[in-house]
């Protein structure tokens, strides 16, 4: 039998950007505000989580996989802004390179060949 640790991160990246916003707003925001979203965002995780664990067959690179697409889903948005204040001409190819992202860690936390195919000979 495997002694097999539980994975965080993917869970802890998910979240970070609502706890940041709560931190940043602490005199505005009641700490309870942050309970359904951060209960929503951990929820998302953990389907997207099993989602790759499926597509993959293994736990490691599903947890990678979706620790990055939570990491550039969260980004997205202050890249966005970056752009448009930066490079207006830019920013409309955003979406692009965000999408070219998403299946450059799609294609990294592929599935894992067990077995190699044996050469006859």
């Amino acid at each position: 039998m495997k002694n097999r640790k539980f994975t965080w991160y993917p869970f802890l990246f998910a979240a970070y950007p609502v706890l940041g916003l709560l931190a940043h707003n602490i005199g505005n925001a009641r700490p309870e505000a942050g309970a359904r979203p951060v209960a929503v965002a951990v929820l998302g995780a953990g389907i997207l989580f099993g989602l790759l664990r499926l597509l993959t067959r293994d736990w490691s690179r599903a947890a990678f996989a979706s620790a990055v697409w939570i990491a550039l889903f969260a980004a997205y948005g202050h890249a966005y802004l970056w752009l448009q204040e930066e490079a207006p001409e830019y920013a409309r190819t955003n979406l692009v390179g965000g999408v070219s992202l998403l299946l450059a860690a799609a294609a990294r936390g592929g599935p894992v060949r067990r077995d190699p195919p044996q050469s006859q000979g």
